[in-house]
């Protein structure tokens, strides 16, 4: 059974859903969702960033402001909500399902799709176990019947933060200390990670406003990462990739141009001023952009 607390989760993933739903009809660009509800709403951006992803539970009245900025009706927001079971067009076809990653369990909701013959460029497949979905990465899953899984919503663990969350990925720990101590007198909550690993972890684990990422990452390039990021449910956080090595030709210049343009990161070469990153992170934090 699902206590009180997962049925105010589902609703309020019910109702981000639906509201993404609404500026989207409205021409609102998906990056630009978070600081149009932080603009509606006078809310900090971690605050508003949260409420999109369902992690922070919406008020009757926060409700009725957002369709009122649009000439909407927050009937439309709210209606239905009040049974057991996520409702609405939109989330009609999400199942209750226990998502495994690692040894971390999580409960979710789940958009299961159709039987998967072939799991070749899926991240996550889902199982029927006798009454109930199970959600697993493709090489963590065990052997059964596969089906598809297109989305994955799952709430974060514990009370929200509300100053910003970066996470900055660098293998020199001295230097991932230095920057989390600025961070942190800046007022975010800053998190160090040296190796891909521990990252890719707290990737799917935590919920993070923003990435500081080093482009040569033990013996390979940032490429991975920052793909990674983008299609996780972090995907659209700003990125500000480190640039070194440019010089020397460790770092390839067409390789990292190519990322910047692809994944659309910003970059900032090292030895970085880190005063520069403040102010370009918090620019893209306040204005909900990537760009």
């Amino acid at each position: 059974m699902y206590s009180s607390e997962d049925k105010v989760s589902e609703e309020s993933l019910a109702i981000a859903i639906r509201i993404h739903d609404l500026l989207n009809r409205h021409g609102v660009g998906k990056r630009q969702h978070a600081a149009e509800i932080q603009r509606i709403l006078g809310l900090s951006y971690s605050q508003a960033h949260r409420k999109m992803k369902g992690a922070n539970p919406w008020t009757i009245t926060q409700v009725k402001a957002v369709a009122q900025a649009y000439g909407e009706s927050a009937a439309m927001l709210l209606d239905g909500l009040d049974s057991s079971e996520p409702v609405g067009a939109l989330t009609a076809k999400m199942q209750k399902a226990v998502f495994y990653v690692g040894e971390a369990v999580y409960r979710c909701l789940a958009d299961i799709g159709e039987r998967a013959h072939d799991v070749s460029g899926l991240e996550f497949v889902a199982l029927k176990d006798s009454n109930r979905w199970e959600v697993f990465p493709v090489e963590a899953a065990p052997r059964g019947e596969y089906f598809v899984v297109d989305q994955i919503l799952i709430r974060s663990r514990g009370a929200p933060e509300v100053n910003p969350v970066i996470a900055i990925l660098d293998d020199d720990p001295l230097l991932t200390a230095e920057m989390c101590s600025y961070f942190h007198s800046r007022g975010y909550i800053a998190r160090p990670y040296n190796t891909e690993a521990t990252f890719r972890a707290a990737l799917g684990e935590n919920v993070f406003d923003g990435f500081i990422v080093d482009w040569l990452l033990e013996s390979s390039t940032a490429e991975q990462i920052i793909q990674s990021i983008r299609q996780s449910h972090h995907g659209d956080a700003p990125i500000l990739l480190l640039t070194g090595k440019l010089v020397t030709g460790e770092a390839n210049e067409d390789e990292v141009a190519r990322v910047i343009q692809q994944y659309d990161v910003k970059p900032f070469e090292k030895p970085a001023r880190m005063n520069w990153l403040a102010v370009e992170l918090a620019r893209r934090l306040k204005t909900g952009l990537s760009s």
